[in-house]
C-alpha cells in the first residue's frame, strides 16, 4: 500500500526543528511540560523531539534512563495529555541519542 505524500510545509518544519534553526512554540511548551512531568533528574538526561502521528519521540542520554522512563510511560502519558491537551499523545518512543 503506497504512503501518502508529505506536504512540503511538514518537510520544511521537520527539517528546521531537527537542525534547531527554528523551534516552534509548541516544542518549547512541550519541553517545559516534559520537565514538569518527569522531574529534574530525568529531564536533564532526556529531551522531547517531536510529536508525529500521536507518538512523542524522546531522545535519552543513556539506556538506564530509557529503562526508568519506560517504566513510568503510562504515568507520563497521562500527565502529558493533561498538561498539553491540544496535542493528544497516544504513545512515547524513547531512543538513546545526544542531548543538546
Amino acid at each position: 500500500m503506497p504512503r501518502e505524500p508529505y506536504h512540503i510545509s511538514q518537510i520544511v518544519a521537520d527539517l528546521l526543528a531537527r537542525t534547531g534553526v527554528a523551534r516552534p512554540q509548541a516544542t518549547r511548551e512541550l519541553e517545559m511540560a516534559w520537565r514538569d512531568i518527569v522531574g529534574g533528574a530525568l529531564a536533564d538526561v532526556s529531551r522531547p523531539v517531536r510529536v508525529f502521528r500521536a507518538r512523542l519521540e524522546v531522545l535519552v542520554a543513556h539506556s538506564t534512563a530509557v529503562q526508568e522512563l519506560t517504566f513510568r510511560k503510562s504515568e507520563i502519558l497521562q500527565k502529558l495529555n493533561q498538561q498539553w491537551p491540544e496535542r493528544r499523545v497516544k504513545d512515547i518512543k524513547f531512543r538513546v541519542g545526544p542531548i543538546k
